[in-house]
């Protein structure tokens, strides 16, 4: 795990050996945790390296990416078993979202997930190639893109801005694009020529867009 300053110069590296990395993000501790596919759980860490504990081995089939919301819960993308597992910070389930339309977890692949500021639990799915959007219970309230590659090609990483419009990493179509909270397309952030195949994604609090490509 390493974290950067804005600058992009590397600050700190740790975890080396002890983790294998996927999705992170902060808890309202502060504490940075981790999705951890050699063990199957999620991971946490201090600010400043110290392995602070992780939940219990295979708590999950395939964790991708991870999101807290203002609850303390924190939401994981458990790409394989097609579903959001919503947990307390100690790892308890509070409850599953299945995120296929049709409950067949064979027919969906939550990669990234995020929370809005609604509370709204919004995740992508490069099963379908679509953004489908929760409430917090788990009711779908939205979906879009469902396999329309002119709207979204391969989904990976998303966000919400300031005024919860929906950012995502097209990773098949080599774009950023930036959608309403209602899922109209507003315009792409970044083109091909600005960016190839972004995958994670995350944003500051001045604006500014961290990528992975």
């Amino acid at each position: 795990i390493q974290i950067f300053n804005s600058q992009g110069k590397s600050k700190l590296r740790f975890a080396q050996g002890q983790v294998l990395p996927f999705g992170v993000t902060l808890t309202q501790q502060g504490h940075i945790a981790v999705t951890d596919h050699h063990e199957r759980t999620v991971k946490f860490f201090s600010l400043d390296g110290q392995a602070l504990g992780s939940w219990e081995a295979d708590s999950f089939s395939w964790p991708n990416g991870i999101a807290a919301d203002r609850r303390g819960h924190l939401i994981v993308a458990d790409w394989s078993a097609g579903l959001l597992a919503v947990n307390d910070i100690n790892g308890q389930i509070i409850h599953n979202i299945r995120t296929s339309v049709n409950n067949n977890s064979n027919c969906s692949c939550p990669q990234y997930v995020t929370v809005d500021s609604h509370q709204r639990i919004i995740a992508t799915d490069s099963y379908d190639h679509s953004v489908k959007v929760f409430s917090p219970e788990g009711e779908l309230l939205k979906q879009f893109g469902h396999q329309d590659t002119s709207i979204i090609c391969d989904p990976r990483g998303v966000i919400t801005d300031g005024a919860d419009n929906i950012v995502v990493s097209d990773w098949g179509g080599s774009r950023v694009r930036m959608f309403t909270p209602d899922g109209e397309f507003i315009e792409d952030v970044l083109q091909a020529e600005h960016v190839q195949n972004p995958w994670g994604i995350a944003r500051d609090d001045h604006g500014q867009l961290a990528l992975t490509e």
